[in-house]
């Protein structure tokens, strides 16, 4: 019943004629306030069940991304394509004063920055100033989140430290931000490791494709000599 109204808005916000396979259950997930992992193929559409459900909802919407130029991009995506001017990327060019954060944050409907965020002494206390204090973090996305486990156990530790530092400094009023982790990369022991560093066991709160299978893609093989390389991939259409 719920998708023609999903639909509908899609259609509104962001002029698509309609979800694509494995959009509808990730975003009825996170409308019914249940912690999700989401597994979609790469390019199938994981941002816009997120965004989605932010503009659908009261408060405001964390996203964890690895990189400053994937934050930029969305930002500029959901502006530029869409019309939608409440997102902000806070990272080190946003240029915005510690004592500012929490006006910052609170005028928003999307956050993107980075797990090493969470790990700021400052940033912790912009989120306890007045401003912050009274601003419901509804949901907390983790994008490309199989860099929790391919990244939080080496080079990135603040990534196994997300779930804690969400539930503890995001919550509001008692209630803790409903936490998404979308990806198109993940094995069956990165998908353990998901559910277990991100505390999501329950079956139904995760979301598979039924098949990975891209048929706008396609492979061909062409055997060559080692000098004729650039002359053949010339020639190749």
């Amino acid at each position: 019943e719920a998708e023609p109204l999903l639909q509908g808005f899609l259609q509104d916000f962001f002029r698509k004629e309609s979800l694509r396979p494995g959009q509808l259950p990730i975003v009825e997930n996170i409308l019914n306030q249940k912690s999700t992992i989401g597994l979609l193929p790469t390019s199938a559409g994981k941002s816009i069940c997120y965004q989605l459900a932010s503009l659908l909802t009261p408060g405001v919407t964390f996203v964890a991304d690895p990189l400053i130029a994937l934050m930029d991009d969305q930002v500029q995506g959901l502006k530029a394509d869409h019309g939608i001017d409440r997102v902000f990327a806070l990272h080190s060019g946003s240029k915005v004063k510690s004592d500012q954060i929490g006006k910052v944050i609170s005028e928003q409907l999307m956050v993107f920055l980075s797990p090493e965020r969470f790990q700021s002494p400052d940033f912790r206390t912009s989120l306890q100033s007045v401003g912050a204090l009274e601003t419901f973090v509804n949901y907390a996305v983790i994008d490309e989140a199989h860099c929790v486990s391919m990244w939080g156990h080496d080079f990135r530790p603040p990534y196994l430290l997300l779930e804690n530092n969400l539930r503890k400094y995001c919550s509001y009023r008692g209630k803790e931000p409903i936490i998404v982790a979308l990806t198109g990369t993940a094995s069956q022991m990165v998908l353990i490791d998901l559910q277990r560093e991100l505390n999501i066991q329950n079956a139904s709160h995760i979301v598979r494709p039924k098949s990975f299978d891209r048929p706008e893609l396609s492979f061909k093989l062409h055997r060559c000599s080692a000098n004729q390389k650039a002359s053949d991939l010339k020639m190749i259409d």
